[in-house]
C-alpha cells in the first residue's frame, strides 16, 4: 500500500519515514515474540544458584503467568525496545536507501 502510494507521487520515502517504519515493524515483532524470548532465557538460567527450575517452557509459562500475571511475559520489555529500535530502523533506513540508489543506478 505504501509503495503504491509513493510510485503514485513518483518519489521515494524519506529517511525519517523508512525510520519510522523500521521501528514500527521492529516493535511489533517484538510484541509477539517477546513473552518467547523472555521462557527462553528463564530457561536459559534455571537451576543456577538462586533461579527457578522449570521442566520446560509450558511450566515456565505458566509459572511467569500465575506469579507475575500477563504482564510478567513483557517483564523488560522496555530496555530491550530501547537497545533494538535505533539498530533496527537504521538498518531498514540504510537498506532501503542504498536499494533504490542501486536501482537508479542501474537504470542510467
Amino acid at each position: 500500500a505504501l509503495a503504491a502510494k509513493y510510485a503514485e507521487i513518483g518519489r521515494d520515502p524519506g529517511v525519517a519515514e523508512l525510520l519510522g517504519c523500521g521501528m514500527a515493524s521492529s516493535t511489533s515483532a517484538m510484541l509477539v515474540t517477546y513473552p518467547l524470548n523472555l521462557v527462553r532465557t528463564r530457561l536459559q538460567a534455571s537451576g543456577m544458584p538462586g533461579q527457578p527450575t522449570y521442566s520446560g517452557p509450558v511450566e515456565c509459562a505458566g509459572k511467569i503467568l500465575a506469579k507475575e500475571g500477563f504482564a510478567g511475559l513483557y517483564r523488560g520489555l522496555v530496555p530491550n525496545l530501547a537497545k533494538v529500535l535505533p539498530a533496527t530502523s537504521v538498518s531498514y533506513a540504510v537498506y532501503d536507501v542504498l536499494s533504490s540508489w542501486q536501482r537508479r543506478k542501474g537504470e542510467d
